[in-house]
């Protein structure tokens, strides 16, 4: 009974995050135009790949060394993923300035905190914790298009950028609210020596 329950709460809790932005293409396409939504088009499909490039597949990561060896030492393998993240991130942040390129910022800014959030979602699903999971990817979708109607009301101007950053004030919001609960509930040892007398 209880997989039921779980798989009912997982199907809602992707219907409902991708109805949201399915609610908002309207929306959008009638604040950006024609031209603009193009061009939301041409930056999310970097998205996508800066996020290939910058998780190298992390979530998946996650998942196989808990299911292969458990909770054990999960804690070091987000740990060094999100190292990596941070450290290819910081190479593509330096790359953007120096090609001084604004929205390529926004955008390496918003895959990195994208990866955080695939793999605290990849550890929620991995402990079967369906509800956790349901409300970090509803969290997510409803900041996502909170954001962005907030900031497209806000400004005349430049409003696919503003709708990047409103992806990625989302991304930084969720990503940080899912970290501190999954910190909290995490166990970590620390050397005393004290201890070993």
């Amino acid at each position: 009974m209880k997989i039921v329950k779980d798989s009912a709460i997982y199907l809602s809790g992707e219907l409902i995050s991708k109805v949201v932005p399915f609610l908002l293409l309207p929306y959008l396409s009638r604040k950006l135009g024609v031209e603009g939504f193009g061009e939301l088009s041409y930056y999310q499909t970097f998205l996508a790949l800066l996020g290939i490039f910058i998780g190298l597949s992390q979530d998946g990561a996650v998942a196989r060394y808990f299911y292969r060896y458990g909770k054990r030492s999960l804690n070091l393998v987000v740990s060094t993923g999100y190292v990596y993240t941070m450290t290819v991130g910081i190479l593509g942040i330096v790359f953007c300035w120096i090609a001084k390129s604004e929205i390529m910022f926004y955008l390496v800014l918003s895959s990195i905190f994208q990866v955080f959030l695939s793999v605290q979602l990849s550890i929620r699903q991995c402990q079967k914790q369906a509800f956790p999971y349901t409300l970090i990817q509803f969290g997510s979708a409803i900041t996502n298009a909170l954001f962005t109607v907030i900031m497209l009301e806000l400004y005349e101007t430049e409003l696919v950028e503003k709708r990047i950053l409103a992806v990625l004030f989302s991304n930084i919001f969720i990503t940080i609210l899912a970290y501190i609960i999954y910190k909290q509930k995490t166990l970590s040892k620390s050397f005393n020596l004290s201890q070993y007398k």
